[in-house]
């Protein structure tokens, strides 16, 4: 069974799971990993859950990329794999770290046979001893070791080749165990830092675990390859593995193998099929992204295949990305805007499919969005028809990352995926840019979008939605008046950070008060007595004098009442 979402109370997760919790937290703040998000002072909470860990002077000299992978590597499978999640994420850590975090490997040894035989027998749901009944061959020494499982080599009873990934044993306990620690640590970050809140760090969190639960459970990785293989059905030009349900589960993903070469593998030596393939790669991945909005995500090249008839083949569907048709059209009409030099426009469209925090200053981010255009998307020219899309992409993520633009995970994995095509263009020495196979392609798209058939089946849609709001907008505004006739209409309001402020004034008024107690019985010399100064007044002042002092220390702490 996949990771559970968390479902207990925070303070209590952290409380049942301390042992852990003080190694994961230790662990982050010797890196200075904690102190990433914000002011040392916001993290103080988390200090209280570290033990007696400090920051290590000899780590914090180590870039801030070297530090995560490092904090990473030593935390284990669910933090190695979230930092290669995040190798995706500029937008969350910055182009720089992101390409630091892609040298994460997992050091996760293959299961034994036994376990092999256990994963499979219980996910096909026969007994041990008959684990490969089902199978003609089985090769429980696997070609192949991951973060999340192995690759075993089989055949089925009709003799066909296939290969088997098998999920870990015992994964899902300790992702289960980890995910409910980072959850509880992100819900209450936020009730403790400001900068969490702005970040939106749990909302982050929960679009990690996810991905993750998402990867552990190969019934997404079977449904993805049967999507993405039906949408190239009759296609001559690629080549997909035929996922078998009846050999797959949970834990255990059966498909064809292609025969073919690895690109990785000749890379840079494709001679007169280089800009053929080159082509090939790019029209796959732009019908997958802007045609059909589900699009395989890891596209390095040792996922890609060269067979032997001219096609080329596409492995691995774990991480995929689905784009809704909105998200698509504004981003088509983004392109539109940077190359029809509308300034307006892009601002709007990135806006659309990233929105930003309540505080943003949207004139300086249109004025960084022109410096960005003009630097990569001249108005006119040579260097025009040549742009660097990958070396664009990676720019704009990093302003998503330093103006906190909410970036949804599938717009940044597919961003991401534009940057690593960019790379095997580059890898394989083609003139070829990737501009210039997009931009006919996304004019295509958009012409299309503004076809009498399009523009009616949109104008349809929208017409819908209409008749649906003026169906409940009645029903809807009547309770509204009933309830404000009742004296039962209630508006919620919230004012970020004026919790502390009003907590000072309450101290400072029962300070205030006890002052003037303690004043009093001193002056009237109330009983008893120590050498004629009143016991109780001496108490009262002491009282008083301890909340001034702890008032006095907050306000120097916050920099201000």
């Amino acid at each position: 069974m996949v990771p559970r979402r968390l479902m207990k109370d925070p303070e209590v997760v952290l409380f049942a799971q301390r042992a852990r919790v003080e190694h994961i937290v230790g662990v982050l703040i010797r890196y200075g990993v904690a102190d990433m998000t914000g002011d040392a002072d916001e993290h103080r909470w988390l200090a209280k859950l570290a033990g007696h860990a400090k920051p290590d002077p000899r780590l914090l000299a180590m870039s801030r990329g070297e530090r995560l992978c490092a904090a990473a590597q030593e935390l284990g499978t669910v933090f190695v794999k979230i930092g290669q999640i995040l190798s995706t994420r500029a937008d969350l850590v910055g182009a720089d770290t992101a390409h630091a975090l892609q040298a994460l490997q997992a050091d996760d040894p293959a299961d034994t046979p036994d376990q092999i035989a256990a994963t499979v027998a219980g996910t096909l749901n026969v007994a041990v001893d008959d684990a490969f009944s089902a199978f003609g061959s089985f090769d429980t020494t696997p070609i192949a070791s991951a973060s999340i499982g192995q690759v075993c080599r089989a055949t089925t009873a009709e003799g066909r080749d296939v290969v088997v990934k098998v999920r870990h044993a015992g994964i899902v306990d300790q992702v289960d165990s980890d995910v409910q620690i980072l959850q509880a640590l992100a819900d209450v970050a936020e009730k403790e830092s400001a900068r969490a809140r702005e970040l939106g760090v749990s909302r982050i969190v929960s679009e990690l675990v996810e991905s993750l639960q998402q990867e552990l459970d190969f019934h997404h990785e079977l449904l993805n390859l049967q999507v993405i293989a039906a949408n190239f059905a009759g296609s001559t030009e690629y080549a997909f593995p035929e996922a078998l349900p009846d050999l797959s589960g949970e834990a255990v993903l059966t498909e064809t193998a292609l025969e073919g070469t690895r690109l990785s593998d000749v890379i840079g030596d494709l001679g007169a099929r280089r800009d053929t393939v080159i082509r090939q790669l790019a029209a796959l991945y732009f019908k997958m992204i802007f045609e059909d909005g589900l699009f395989h995500a890891d596209p390095h090249p040792g996922n890609l295949l060269l067979l032997p008839e001219g096609r080329l083949g596409v492995l691995d569907f774990g991480k995929c990305g689905r784009l809704l048709d909105d998200v698509r059209e504004a981003f088509v009409d983004f392109l539109a805007a940077v190359f029809g030099d509308d300034l307006e426009e892009v601002t709007r469209c990135l806006l659309v499919v990233a929105p930003g925090p309540a505080t943003l200053d949207t004139d300086l981010l249109s004025r960084e969005l022109a410096v960005w255009k003009d630097r990569f998307f001249p108005s006119s020219g040579v260097e025009r028809d040549n742009a660097d899309l990958g070396a664009a992409v990676s720019a704009l993520l990093d302003m998503a990352n330093r103006y906190s633009l909410r970036l949804p995970n599938d717009v940044a994995m597919m961003l991401m995926v534009v940057v690593e095509l960019q790379g095997i263009l580059e890898e394989t020495g083609t003139s070829l840019r990737l501009s210039q196979l997009l931009l006919p392609f996304a004019a295509r798209l958009r012409s299309e979008r503004l076809s009498p058939r399009r523009l009616w089946r949109s104008a349809t849609r929208r017409a819908h939605r209409w008749e649906h709001l003026l169906d409940v907008l009645p029903g809807d505004l009547a309770r509204i008046v009933e309830a404000g006739s009742r004296s039962e209409l209630k508006v919620p309001l919230a004012v970020e950070g004026l919790d502390r402020p009003i907590n000072r004034m309450a101290y400072a008024l029962v300070t205030a008060a006890t002052i003037q107690g303690a004043t009093s019985l001193l002056a009237r010399g109330t009983a008893p007595t120590y050498r004629e100064v009143s016991v109780p007044g001496l108490v009262g002042t002491g009282v008083s004098a301890y909340l001034a002092v702890h008032i006095l220390r907050s306000i120097r702490r916050s920099g201000g009442v």
